[in-house]
């Protein structure tokens, strides 16, 4: 009687085992972080996410002066590289590769005159670059960051890329022409003729 207990005790106990692994293989299957690798730029964050799992994993920067990273996967650049943030959940580790980039507008200032166009560059990214204009009737942009000014006035060029957002500031103003200025004696004399040191008088 006593061995009939002990062999049923054991089967138990061994069905008991097998089904915890299986159900923990199962769930180490099921679980997947959102993204391998990622791209984002100085100061921009990024959500990773682990689904799942039965419990929050544990994060970690593999490079904290490069890419930080919270307890909830909130990924942050904070200077240019190439960092590896994981998430442990267990004893298994997932990993995604971030690379941070610090791009630059090719300018952020330009004075031009009604009808003349320029292009804006953003420097120091791979990815796709949105361009846009704060009012399309001072001065438009195309999808190659090809600026042409329309109306005097100021705009704002905004280059976006991830979450950030990177502007030119753009003065139109009207064409310049040239013109002579006569200057009079008292007595109704002709003086002189003169221009302003450029030549040229700004409407």
């Amino acid at each position: 009687m006593k061995n009939a207990l002990k062999r049923l005790f054991v089967v138990l106990l061994s069905s008991v085992i097998m089904i915890a692994f299986f159900a923990s293989a199962a769930e180490a299957a099921s679980i997947k972080l959102n993204k391998s690798k990622i791209t984002v730029s100085v100061g921009e964050t990024y959500r990773l996410r682990v689904s799942g799992a039965q419990k929050p994993p544990k994060w970690k920067s593999g490079n904290k002066r490069i890419v930080s990273v919270g307890k909830k996967g909130n990924v942050k650049g904070i200077s240019s590289g190439t960092a590896t943030v994981s998430a442990k959940v267990g004893r298994k580790v997932y990993k995604c590769r971030v690379t941070v980039e610090s791009p630059k507008i090719s300018s952020v200032k330009k004075i031009v005159p009604v009808g003349k166009s320029f292009a804006l560059k953003l420097i120091g990214t791979g990815r796709h670059v949105k361009w846009s204009s704060s009012n399309r009737r001072i001065a438009c942009v195309t999808e190659n960051g090809i600026v042409k000014a329309l109306n005097p006035g100021s705009v704002n060029i905004i280059a976006e890329v991830g979450k950030s957002r990177y502007l030119c500031k753009v003065i139109v103003r009207a064409d310049a022409v040239l013109y002579s200025e006569r200057i009079y004696a008292p007595d109704s004399l002709l003086v002189s003729s003169v221009r302003p040191a450029d030549g040229y008088h700004r409407l």
